[in-house]
């Protein structure tokens, strides 16, 4: 619970602001989403907190989602990824499945 997810993703749509064609992202500048995206893991639990999504830095037309789990996050593996998006002119939805995937504690050295 609580911990923070970054994912990347193509085609979530226009941004705020107008970013350059065809270069990276700047580093030093955000675009966010002009819609709104939730998403979960299954098994089913709370939808994430999207605390950003937008256009990755340093990339070319990628985006870069960064969540936070919820509190009712538990310790199954994860087996897929449902997601909703909704603009001004709509939305729709799309989900990710397949194998069950286990994320290990990461393992802190000195």
């Amino acid at each position: 619970p609580g911990d923070i997810v970054i994912a990347y993703f193509t085609g979530l749509g226009a941004v705020n602001g107008t970013p350059q064609t065809g270069v990276p992202a700047p580093a030093d500048t955000l675009f966010p989403i002009l819609g709104q995206l939730k998403c979960q893991f299954s098994p089913v639990q709370s939808a994430m907190e999207t605390v950003y999504a937008g256009l990755a830095p340093l990339m070319i037309g990628i985006y870069q989602v960064v969540f936070r789990m919820p509190a009712d996050a538990g310790t199954a593996p994860i087996t897929g990824l449902q997601c909703s998006l909704q603009t001004a002119s709509g939305g729709g939805s799309f989900g990710i499945f397949g194998a069950p995937v286990s994320v290990p504690d990461p393992v802190l050295t000195p």
